[in-house]
């Protein structure tokens, strides 16, 4: 509650230069309830979050169901983190939700980190999922995640990622692909070079850094 409390304050502030997500803990039914009942009221967000890994609550669980209907319902973005072997929100498990709810669009963060093949196989075969490069380019500690989800190869923080942008263009296409940084934890311009020296076609580029966040955001 806090912290979307604090997000409405930097959206009404600087609503030319922010939008938000509203998260959603699944631990809370009342608080759900509430908030989605006030949603028409909010100003600056443009969909639902889920940080499963945090919440220790599956994706796929009931506890999710209000609040995906409403997402459904209205077409709303969905900001879901992924990670590769997690019990709470695998990338299969996007896929899951994502043809059960075939009409909200989903922001696949961290891309499945690590589980590179299933990630992309779920946005090449559902039109509503998008992976969102969120850190995927950075080397993660798993360890550190409160649900305890993590890769035993992606355990070390100074595992080196390559290769999986170039897979993602190749297999699910450019336009299924949106930028994302993870700021403040990550260099934003570290992440855009890894897009501009990446061995894909200007077009991709152009993809991948503005024109599927405009077309996703309706602008």
């Amino acid at each position: 509650e806090r912290g979307n409390a604090l997000m409405q304050d930097v959206l009404r502030e600087h609503p030319t230069r922010f939008l938000g997500y509203w998260v959603i803990n699944p631990n809370h039914h009342d608080v759900i309830r509430r908030d989605l009942q006030n949603y028409d009221n909010l100003h600056g967000f443009v969909g639902l979050k889920f940080w499963a890994d945090y919440h220790l609550v599956p994706i796929t669980s009931d506890k999710y169901a209000s609040a995906l209907e409403f997402a459904n319902e209205r077409e709303l973005l969905m900001k879901v983190h992924t990670f590769g072997g997690s019990p709470f929100n695998a990338p299969e498990m996007l896929g899951e939700i994502a043809e059960k709810y075939p009409r909200s669009k989903y922001l696949m963060a961290h891309c499945g980190y690590g589980d590179w093949e299933t990630s992309v196989a779920v946005a090449r075969d559902l039109p509503n999922v998008y992976l969102d490069l969120t850190s995927v380019v950075q080397a993660l500690d798993f360890s550190l995640m409160p649900g305890g989800s993590f890769m035993p190869s992606a355990g070390c923080s100074s595992i080196m990622i390559n290769g999986p942008l170039e897979y993602m263009v190749e297999t699910a296409g450019s336009e299924k692909v949106v930028f994302g940084s993870d700021l403040p934890w990550y260099s934003q311009a570290y992440h855009a070079g890894a897009i501009l020296f990446a061995r894909i076609s200007d077009e991709d580029r152009h993809n991948i850094l503005h024109r599927n966040a405009e077309r996703l955001l309706g602008s």
